[in-house]
């Protein structure tokens, strides 16, 4: 037995600064003494508050904006309504019940097992041999039932697709991607695990279908009658249905003379949604743009989701605002109600951190997980200062235009010296410079008045000159680095005189689209 509600599985840093572990029970009852969850990937932190937020809206709803203030001005969860809830759950929070083991299912027993790596995508297992990773079937990984726990939330939330055993009898060896993949779970982070479950806990009201298409059968995984091995195509019935979603049938394996340790486990093919569900209405913590050309097979509504190549402030205004052709993530909806009837501080500076996992082509194989933060002071969040997110939308276009310059200089000199441009970016140290600024430029933007024209002009003139000086140094770097050839130099000559030409052009639009704003 390890029972999930006292065992200590999920790690967190408390307000101390020490490092523990602690049971399910603990992390919310004590969550006003938790920083934050620190989970060995930043999927597996993820799923942690996802499986943190289900019980707590199982526990208090909360089924309006009323309930949620008064829940939120307690500083803490109410201990009594957990403890009697989890109490009621006994055997479904077992890990390794040999009826209904949690989150899993007994019946695909007798289908072939491999070692417990398989609950980790980025781990080498049997066929999946990934650079440096070193697993073998000589030293394969062994999982105390705490990381095993912990590794199988973020399996049945992030697990990659492709083909799995087949459950016992069954044929059907194909799964899809987990849900996780499809979109960056953004969450707002607060200065406790409490304040940050607080902001994230949107109302949920079966009865008024809320969050979209609950239904009052919306029940947790734990709550639902064991699944069938074989997988089922359907839509959720509710939000914690679709929040404890079981993509995969799972079944851990406990060594036999340690029953503390997983040796193996079993994973097969789980429920997978139908084609035509849009995760723009069942996933409220995400953020969507709408695709104008979408075709027939694609969807309209696309997710926000990690790149590699581009940092999560510079999609703020996907984070700002519900507009025509965004929906931001519903839970910062409600926090800027919350700001606009001054039910939370007007000071408050949001942490929005978002957890993100990008696939290959094909969804076999993880090419990358993160997390990354963007801060947001609160009132811009409110209905007050929904006017300026077009002019922060336009502050990153110039941003996003001027640095299309550097890379026209980067392309230019190499090609005028007969040479092939290298794989580098000679804008990237723009980037990397221009996030203190933007914070700068948005907190002025915050303190002004919406018809404070005088300000909003200081505040986009503060940040045009942050954005052309990070281009001249990065202009500067590419300079540093050319040919002292005659042949070079006067090549940099020619290739920077158009260069401030351009940036003159974009300063301009720039000016004009702020006056038209101011």
């Amino acid at each position: 037995m390890f029972d999930l509600r006292v065992e200590p599985w999920i790690p967190v840093i408390r307000t101390d600064g020490t490092v523990d572990e602690v049971g399910l029970e603990s992390a919310l009852t004590e969550a006003h003494a938790v920083s934050h969850l620190v989970g060995e990937s930043p999927t597996q932190t993820a799923s942690l508050l996802r499986l943190l937020l289900v019980v707590l809206h199982r526990v208090f709803g909360p089924a309006d904006g009323d309930a949620w203030a008064e829940l939120y001005r307690a500083d803490r969860f109410p201990t009594s309504p957990i403890r009697e809830y989890l109490a009621g759950q006994k055997e479904a929070f077992d890990l390794l019940d040999p009826k209904r083991p949690f989150c899993q299912c007994a019946a695909v027993a007798g289908a072939p097992n491999t070692d417990s790596s398989k609950l980790v995508p980025a781990l080498a297992g049997g066929n999946n041999a990934l650079l440096f990773d070193h697993t073998t079937p000589g030293n394969a990984a062994t999982f105390t039932a705490a990381q095993a726990a912990r590794w199988l939330v973020t399996l049945q939330t992030y697990d990659v697709g492709g083909m799995k055993t087949a459950a016992p009898g069954g044929k059907d060896r194909s799964s899809r991607l987990a849900p996780g993949n499809m979109f960056s779970f953004v969450v707002a982070s607060g200065g406790s695990l409490w304040e940050t479950l607080m902001l994230n806990l949107i109302p949920y009201n079966p009865k008024a279908e809320q969050p979209y298409q609950t239904t009052g059968e919306d029940r947790p995984v734990w709550e639902r009658p064991p699944p069938q091995p074989e997988p089922q195509e359907r839509f959720p019935i509710g939000y914690l249905d679709y929040l404890t979603w079981q993509s995969r049938r799972v079944l851990l394996i406990a060594d036999e003379d340690d029953r503390a340790l997983v040796t193996g486990v079993i994973v097969t093919p789980g429920d997978k949604f139908p084609a035509s569900l849009e995760y723009a209405e069942v996933e409220p913590l995400a953020a969507f743009t709408r695709n104008p050309n979408a075709k027939a097979t694609e969807t309209a509504w696309p997710a926000l989701r990690m790149r590699e190549d581009r940092a999560l402030w510079r999609n703020s205004t996907a984070l700002l605002a519900t507009t025509d052709n965004v929906k931001r993530p519903r839970n910062l909806d409600w926090l800027g109600r919350y700001a606009y009837d001054g039910i939370l501080d007007p000071e408050l500076r949001l942490d929005i951190q978002a957890f993100g996992q990008r696939t290959d082509r094909n969804g076999g194989a993880v090419q990358f997980w993160r997390s990354e933060h963007v801060t947001f002071p609160l009132p811009l969040l409110s209905e007050d200062h929904a006017p300026l997110v077009g002019l922060i939308e336009r502050a990153i276009t110039l941003a996003d235009d001027i640095a299309k310059e550097v890379r026209w200089c980067e392309r230019e000199w190499w090609r005028s010296m007969g040479e092939d441009p290298p794989n580098s970016r000679a804008d990237w140290p723009m980037w990397a410079s221009l996030y203190p600024p933007f914070t700068s430029f948005l907190d002025a933007l915050a303190r002004s008045e919406p018809d404070d024209n005088a300000a909003t002009e200081a505040a986009a003139t503060g940040w045009e000159v942050a954005v052309v000086r990070s281009a001249r140094d990065a202009y500067g770097t590419l300079v540093d680095r050319s040919s002292l050839t005659a042949r070079g130099l006067a090549s940099i000559s020619e290739i920077g005189g158009r260069f401030e030409y351009r940036i003159a052009v974009h300063r301009g639009a720039w000016q004009t689209q702020v006056e038209e704003a101011a």
